[in-house]
């Protein structure tokens, strides 16, 4: 095994990977597709999943939130912004919770994700998954 080069490391960020997700309760043989997260979605991941834990969002909002983040077109460009939060709201939540997992098992935030991940790259992403933090009361020092 030998060192990454920065070019190779930014080469590495032109096309994240992509599933396509059928959601025919969006149309005769509809399908989407679903991304990989950036980085950058750290925070937004991380506030969905600390306020779902906590009982400051309800799961649907979380689920939609996670298909706003994730939904995409097949080159893995967004196609839903914050906007269509109402939308996501009035779908059917079978395609809704579908979508949602397909976006977490894409990003290896499940144990479905995480074997998959470990299959592929021979290494886990335990390190770098996001889940929401438990609050046990007081803090200890």
């Amino acid at each position: 095994m030998s060192q990454i080069n920065r070019a190779t490391i930014l080469k590495g960020f032109s096309a994240p990977r992509v599933r396509k997700i059928d959601t025919p309760e969006w149309g005769d043989n509809g399908f989407v597709y679903v991304c990989e997260l950036q980085a950058s979605d750290a925070t937004q991941v991380q506030r969905l999943g600390d306020a779902a834990a906590n009982g400051k969002v309800d799961e649907s909002r979380a689920l939609a939130g996670w298909c706003i983040l994730g939904i995409c077109d097949k080159t893995g460009k967004r196609i839903l912004t914050n906007e269509d939060m109402d939308a996501m709201l009035a779908a059917p939540l079978a395609v809704v919770q579908r979508c949602a997992l397909a976006i977490m098992e894409i990003n290896g935030l499940t144990e479905e994700g995480e074997s998959a991940r470990k299959k592929s790259t021979g290494r886990s992403a335990k390190a770098v998954r996001v889940r929401p933090r438990k609050r046990t009361g007081a803090r200890r020092r």
